[in-house]
């Protein structure tokens, strides 16, 4: 029973807490009310920036009403109040109120002199108005007046003047009307409402000028813009001449002959330097360069998670780089892509041709995947971002706004966010990378063409294309993880602005609560900027642009009892080829019998040539073997490998230099590093009877091929220890020739075919 009437009393608590304000107070409450607001009727107010009138006040609530829409409006005491508080509600004009009376200034715009200015009156209006006898009359006011002075004269050094009785009366009304809402800068003085501002010219050079301000505007002189003015007032004077009362306008404004005469030339220039300045420089010079001077920007909230918000923009570099293979890149374009939660470079794509849907895919797949950092052994803070992204925000770029882009970003799920054109700054913590790039290591390495001509001009010795794309690489993920990922940035930390965090501090907080959806598939990408072909299957396999693919699988299309052939049926079968543009080593045909897809690596032949190679580096290479051998239609082999040597020789003059073969010596000890020395050195013992152990190694096989830049491992005798010999010795890859592993790899092979896989 106890607990029932507990819990029956808990209930009706909670019934009571949630009852809306407008339910009846409970027995044995207080209700307190607010205090009134004291509004003058059809006094003139300001509400939210709207002019109303008060109208009537009903019950606890004032009714205003504003005159342009006749729309009304209700406030309650409470609720102007709290307008009042925020400087959203204020009287404009009350019935009364003298003509000659403007509203005083903002309190923030009274100086220090006017301050002290305003102290000042404030003292004598108040000794007036809290005076026992206090009424408007000179015969009470003039002696309190004179009293204030005399004190103050006592007080203060300096001489000073009594105001008038005059004087102090517009001052009490200036306390009476405004200073219950700003104070002592009620009785501040408006030198800018001083002179006056209405217009001084007659009617027809008021035209005129607007005349000439819009042929001014059209980026002509005001010299020029000059005489349309005064053309249009000939004109004016020769059509309206006859029908103006000429006797009642001021001789000033005829000349010697009674013809109207124009604005002199000083009054056009200074009405033209009136001109609002933005509106001027966007007529004149450009609407872009009235935005960008006279923008302002706006620091906005960070996101929560990463990869949420994306940013993606590409820039060329100023370097040149050169292919291992001997082909001359020329400058590479990277695309980078930056996370807004993080700041952190999340992916960048190199490309060697003009920016492409095809690089940015490329860029792309790198963002989202992990990276893989092996073949960067001096990284050492890693690049840990992989995800899928949510928002990716893109710039104008003709390769970013097509519908391809918008394909992909349905296959991967991605919004789109299309930034305004001709606004860097929308991006601009990626511009400011792209800047940090060039300048922090860009235009330190050897082949730089710097920023523009004149600044190359400046530098004697700028060092010719040495660098190769594995060391460009190299130094590109090194700068990017160990430097700018690991730096601060004024954009992370508690403050915006004040401190800071790097990237990786940033990305190590955020990641925590961050889970991503599984990735997509590499063969999505592929599908999406892949090189698509339709080609027939012949006897040595499918040719793509002279190379050939070739594999024991594609057996099975060509038994297919589905597949057509030339000799029997009308035409033969064609099917879907796609090659991926980054590496050339092989192929995937769709097989559209049974909906699978099958991976063809090239012709043994042709492998050695197509493995790793791009498609912009093929399309050079078969330019230079078109013009060598002047074949318009099909290129052999030895053609290809024929430019490809010349393009190694091109490159071979250049490591020539004494120049380049000291930057890559350096170069090369820089990335490699201590790699010799962090290879295990193996210990072999070796018995002292029935054979020398100083008897000297093996030669090493001539087919192993030693890196530019690295000397070959010495081979120095340990110390002996317990009758044996340590010998310290360099792990050396050799040709296997056992014929039980080729067996194996047959065996492998024929499995595979029949399995309809290739490995």
């Amino acid at each position: 029973m106890d607990n029932r009437i507990k819990s029956d009393e808990i209930a009706s608590a909670v019934q009571s807490l949630m009852l809306p304000d407008t339910q009846s107070p409970a027995a044995g409450t207080t209700t307190v009310e607010a205090p009134k607001i004291n509004l003058i009727i059809n006094s003139l107010v300001c509400i939210d920036g709207r002019e109303c009138v008060v109208e009537r006040r009903l019950r606890d609530k004032w009714h205003f009403l504003e005159p342009k829409t006749n729309e009304p409006s209700c406030l309650s005491d409470v609720e102007i109040a709290n307008l009042q508080a925020k400087g959203r509600f204020f009287v404009v004009w009350q019935p009364g109120d003298r003509d000659d009376i403007s509203a005083p200034q903002e309190p923030l715009n009274v100086g220090e002199n006017s301050h002290r200015e305003n102290m000042r009156k404030l003292e004598y209006v108040e000794a007036c108005v809290r005076h026992p006898d206090y009424c408007r009359s000179r015969r009470v006011l003039e002696p309190i007046i004179a009293h204030v002075h005399a004190r103050r004269a006592a007080d203060e050094e300096g001489a000073e003047d009594a105001p008038s009785f005059q004087t102090a009366l517009n001052w009490i009304d200036k306390y009476t009307r405004y200073f219950p809402v700003y104070g002592p800068a009620s009785f501040s003085v408006r030198h800018d409402k001083k002179g006056n501002y209405g217009a001084r010219l007659p009617e027809y050079q008021e035209r005129a000028i607007r005349v000439g301000i819009d042929i001014w505007l059209k980026r002509n002189s005001k010299t020029n813009a000059y005489a349309s003015v005064h053309d249009f007032v000939r004109k004016y004077d020769a059509q309206y001449g006859s029908v103006i009362d000429k006797s009642a306008l001021d001789a000033r404004y005829l000349d010697e002959n009674g013809r109207l005469k124009p604005p002199c030339l000083r009054t056009f220039e200074r009405r033209c330097d009136r001109v609002d300045p933005a509106i001027r420089d966007a007529m004149r010079v450009g609407l872009r360069y009235a935005k960008e001077r006279y923008r302002t920007f706006t620091t906005t909230a960070l996101p929560d998670r990463p990869y949420s918000h994306i940013e993606v923009d590409h820039c060329t570099l100023d370097i040149i780089l050169v292919h291992p293979g001997g082909t001359w890149l020329g400058r590479p374009d990277v695309i980078t892509f930056r996370d807004r939660a993080t700041t952190m470079i999340v992916g960048v794509g190199l490309g060697y041709e003009e920016p492409s849907y095809a690089s940015f895919v490329s860029g792309l797949r790198n963002a989202m995947y992990p990276k893989d950092m092996s073949k960067f052994p001096l990284v050492k803070n890693g690049w840990p971002s992989y995800g899928r992204i949510e928002n990716l925000y893109h710039d104008n770029a003709f390769h970013l706004i097509g519908d391809n882009i918008k394909e992909a970003a349905r296959h991967l799920g991605m919004n789109l966010v299309r930034l305004q054109p001709r606004e860097p700054w929308l991006k601009g913590a990626l511009e400011k990378f792209f800047k940090d790039l060039n300048l922090g290591l860009v235009h330190n390495l050897p082949g730089t063409t710097l920023g523009n001509v004149l600044a190359r001009r400046d530098h004697e010795h700028l060092g010719d294309a040495a660098l190769t794309i594995e060391h460009f690489e190299h130094l590109l993920n090194f700068w990017i993880c160990d430097i700018y990922n690991a730096g601060n940035r004024r954009a992370l930390g508690h403050i915006r602005g004040f401190g800071g965090q790097s990237p990786l501090q940033a990305w190590a907080a955020k990641v925590r609560d961050f889970e991503t959806d599984s990735l997509p598939k590499p063969e999505t990408f592929i599908a999406l900027a892949g090189d698509t072909e339709h080609r027939t299957i012949q006897k040595n396999g499918i040719t793509i642009d002279h190379i050939i693919y070739e594999n024991p699988i594609l057996a099975k299309l060509l038994g297919n009892p589905k597949h057509k052939q030339k000799s029997i049926h009308a035409g033969p079968s064609s099917y879907k080829v796609v090659r991926d543009p980054s590496d050339l080593g092989r192929v995937y045909v769709a097989d559209h019998h049974t909906g699978n897809v099958i991976t063809v690596p090239a012709t043994t032949a042709h492998l050695d040539y197509a493995r790793g190679l791009t498609l912009a580096e093929h399309n050079v290479i078969c330019a230079n073997a078109r013009a060598l051998s002047r074949q318009k239609n099909k290129l052999p082999i030895d053609a290809l490998m024929h430019a490809k040597a010349i393009l190694n020789e091109i490159a071979a003059k250049i490591t020539k230099a004494p120049k380049f073969k000291t930057i890559q010596r350096r170069l090369a000890r820089w990335l490699e590093g201590d790699r010799l020395r962090q290879i295990r050195s193996e210990v072999r013992s070796f018995a002292t009877t029935g054979s020398d152990y100083l008897a000297l190694p093996p030669p090493i096989s001539s087919d192993v091929t030693q890196p530019i830049g690295e000397e070959a491992p010495e081979v120095t005798p340990a110390a002996t220890r317990s009758g044996a010999t340590p010998v310290t010795s360099s792990p050396v890859e050799t040709n296997s020739s056992n014929p039980d592993e080729d067996d194996l790899a047959e065996v492998r092979n024929q499995q595979n075919w029949k399995s309809g896989y290739v490995s």
